[in-house]
């Protein structure tokens, strides 16, 4: 039970601390984008580290299916961004229009997508139920990436009509990274990293898609 706490208490640090307000916060838009790097730096500080390797053994032997997979993960991790749409196709608006929101939902799939796939093929670290190395895409969980990058899309959208709708797609998004690790599909330092790789690359993608309205605006101002 005490891994299994570690493993929660790291997911909610990322609902917790992005609902802080501080005058230091207020200077800088790049303070929220720590917290995302740390779980990242840690998934690769993992790939070498003794310690770090012990507890993902550590985990996986106690998180570890006993008879059958669950393959909840594989919906599971879209279920947050399918709860943005739904709620802006019953009438209940986000920060941004649809049209907004999709080209903020395709550079966050970009970046997303584009740094899994080429750290994995860098790292090319085993899976944990990879026979004899014959599967090196472990690092980092793409099922994981995903998951958190969909919850922060959820959470941005709505985080000023509630906490509860981001509380509940990283609810989500930490049952899929308990799930990777469940079905023996990743490390807990994966899933650790993907978690920080799709958070990351949405909260740029807000930044990015700011910035090029800014100039925009600037560009058709009379």
């Amino acid at each position: 039970m005490k891994i299994i706490t570690l493993i929660f208490c790291f997911f909610t640090c990322s609902i917790l601390a992005q609902n802080t307000s501080s005058p230091l916060e207020k200077k800088t838009q790049y303070r929220p984008l720590i917290l995302p790097s740390a779980f990242i730096t840690y998934g690769f500080i993992g790939l070498k580290n003794e310690k770090l390797n012990a507890l993902d053994l550590s985990i996986r032997d106690e998180l570890r299916y006993v008879e059958r997979q669950v393959h909840l993960d594989d919906y599971l991790e879209f279920s947050p961004l399918v709860a943005v749409y739904g709620l802006n196709l019953i009438g209940k608006k986000g920060v941004h229009n649809l049209r907004e929101l999709s080209k903020i939902t395709g550079y966050s799939i970009v970046m997303t997508g584009v740094s899994v796939a080429s750290i994995k093929l860098l790292t090319g670290k085993e899976r944990p139920d990879g026979p004899d190395g014959s599967d090196l895409t472990s690092f980092p969980s793409g099922h994981t990436a995903t998951a958190f990058m969909c919850a922060e899309i959820l959470y941005q959208e709505y985080r000023n009509e509630s906490i509860l709708y981001g509380i509940l797609g990283y609810t989500a998004a930490a049952t899929t990274g308990y799930l990777r690790v469940y079905n023996d599909k990743h490390w807990f330092s994966d899933v650790l990293a993907g978690a920080g790789f799709g958070i990351l690359s949405t909260k740029l993608s807000y930044l990015l898609h700011k910035k090029l309205n800014s100039r925009h605006k600037r560009r058709y101002l009379p």
